[in-house]
């Protein structure tokens, strides 16, 4: 699972950008074999503004899961939306295991016993 940062018009310390990569990588944990990339996208500048966060998980043969979500404080912006990407994601992996056909074996022929 490939994890991308991105901040606009808003500056991110290493450090920042490290916790941020290690709360993406925690949180899509159980799903890393199903998502391909986890891009997280900072925008806002000045102090006490509201910043925005977006937030694209994509599963490979899907359309990516798009989460949007502001807030102040960075950190808690970038904890709730990645709880909510979080729960879309396993929606959108359900729903595709919803449609996966299943595949069973057919049924054995018995045969009559006075044949």
């Amino acid at each position: 699972m490939n994890v991308e940062i991105r901040a606009t018009e808003l500056k991110l310390t290493v450090r920042q950008r490290a916790d941020a990569a290690a709360r993406v990588r925690a949180a899509f944990a159980r799903l890393a074999h199903r998502v391909s990339r986890v891009v997280v996208d900072l925008r806002g500048a000045g102090a006490h503004k509201s910043r925005r966060c977006a937030v694209e998980v994509h599963i490979p043969g899907e359309a990516p899961v798009l989460v949007e979500d502001r807030h102040v404080n960075v950190a808690a912006l970038v904890r709730r939306a990645l709880a909510r990407a979080w729960r879309a994601a396993i929606a959108r992996v359900a729903a595709l295991a919803a449609r996966r056909p299943i595949h069973h074996l057919p049924a054995p022929v018995r045969q009559a016993p006075w044949k």
